[in-house]
């Protein structure tokens, strides 16, 4: 398997983020080229406990404390795919869209209602992550190794990469048509 590593602003990383509510996750990155919560990957669970692990993310980033770093999969068309920081991308992405409130000052600010710099400060971020390519055995033993410090994935809560990309699919034309007039 081969690393090499990019770097990327929470600008460009939320470019194009679209966040499904009834399916609890976010979706899209990287004007299209980055799916953000691949079929394998658990849903998104920062919002839980009143929000407060995203909202740890968007102070940590006002703060200019480092979020560390992100792990995407190439696919074989070149689009990518998060190994590991999708809790964290989907946390920015959902600030940059209004879904919540950080508190400033005492002050709960949603990201439209900030002041240009602390706006500029998020959307200037850099934030660094590994394009990993590789075999699919490789990519999911990588994806193993990365997730033994966070909680334990269960069986239920992985895939293999070809299953998930052949659902990933399916489920994008089923939303594609589904919002079309078909």
């Amino acid at each position: 398997m081969e690393a090499t590593l990019q770097e990327y602003t929470v600008k460009e990383l939320c470019e194009g983020f679209t966040y499904s509510n009834l399916d609890g996750k976010g979706l899209y990155g990287l004007a299209g080229q980055l799916t953000i919560q691949p079929e394998y990957q658990r849903n998104y669970l920062y919002s839980e406990n009143k929000g407060q692990a995203e909202i740890a993310v968007v102070d940590s980033v006002l703060k200019k404390y480092p979020l560390g770093l992100l792990y995407f999969n190439k696919l074989p068309d070149g689009r990518l795919e998060v190994l590991d920081g999708q809790q964290r991308i989907t946390s920015l992405g959902r600030y940059l869209i209004g879904k919540f409130s950080v508190m400033i000052d005492g002050v709960p600010f949603k990201f439209k209602a900030l002041p240009e710099d602390k706006k500029k400060l998020i959307e200037e971020t850099k934030l660094l992550a590994y394009i990993c390519e590789g075999t699919e055995s490789e990519i999911k033993e990588w994806f193993e190794i990365i997730n033994i410090g966070g909680v334990k994935l269960k069986g239920g809560d992985m895939c293999p990469p070809s299953l998930a990309c052949f659902l990933c699919s399916c489920l994008e034309i089923m939303t594609r048509l589904s919002s079309s007039n078909v």
